[in-house]
């Protein structure tokens, strides 16, 4: 799976690429600051014990993260435009609830200190809606590769976080992996001159993991079913970027 979805990543860079190089107007690059709000990311699986198999939810608490992405694109028309886009962003959890099926009580239910991070490469197409006006709205959508992780927390005082059902006990494990990453949003640009230009954006982004590795989530006697599959690493997070573009004409 991870060899098809970096496949398909290449292929859709590659085709963002080509398509530009012949039909370009104008070239652009460009940085921008993120401000990502993720909140809620939650994760599940079936567990194997001696209480015999049950599902399991975990769900982290995330602060506010900060990142930086870096912008490559041409126009295709006076309305259209390809961009490859790099982006890594960080963020921190404060809270974990951990439940398992057929039990009235949290596992575990407490505040954190842990941290994660996100990043993806993507091919993005831009529809540009310009008017008589030096603000031009637009729409964007962008897929590609993506990858997210996090360190295994610890407890508010510093302190492993062991899981325990009654029958088996478990230290939670950092974890990371890669996917599908996929974004879309609005925006609006300002021309400042004909070589600056200055973005507002508002997107929602997510990275949906199409691997999985049971052994990675448990150990100490725990087993994961087979046909267990990772959820979103990192789930339609509402992010705001802020950012300038330098622009030249095409050589």
């Amino acid at each position: 799976m991870k060899g098809i979805v970096l496949r398909c990543a290449l292929i859709l860079l590659f085709l963002c690429v080509g398509v530009t190089e012949v039909f370009s107007q104008t070239t652009y690059f460009g940085v921008r600051g993120i401000s990502s709000s993720p909140g809620e990311l939650t994760d599940s699986m079936y567990v194997q014990s001696g209480i015999g198999r049950k599902k399991r939810s975990l769900s982290f608490q995330a602060k506010d993260g900060m990142g930086v992405a870096l912008i490559m694109g041409r126009s295709l028309t006076d309305y259209l435009r390809g961009e490859t886009e790099i982006s890594y962003c960080r963020y921190e959890y404060d809270r974990l609830t951990i439940k398992q099926e057929g039990e009235s009580a949290p596992l575990f239910d407490g505040k954190i200190k842990g941290n994660g991070s996100v990043w993806s490469l993507t091919g993005n197409g831009y529809l540009d809606l310009k008017n008589s006006t030096p603000f031009t709205p637009y729409l964007t959508v962008g897929l590609g590769l993506g990858g997210g992780s996090f360190k295994a927390p610890k407890d508010s005082k510093g302190r492993k976080i062991i899981v325990t059902d009654g029958t088996t006990a478990h230290e939670l494990q950092s974890k990371s992996g890669i996917g599908l990453a996929y974004q879309a949003g609005v925006g609006v640009a300002y021309t400042f001159n004909e070589n600056f230009s200055f973005d507002l954006v508002y997107k929602y982004f997510g990275v949906l993991s199409l691997a999985h590795d049971p052994e990675e989530q448990f150990n100490n006697g725990y087993k994961v079913d087979k046909d267990f599959k990772k959820t979103l690493l990192f789930d339609n997070a509402p992010q705001i970027y802020l950012g300038i573009r330098y622009n030249f004409s095409a050589y």
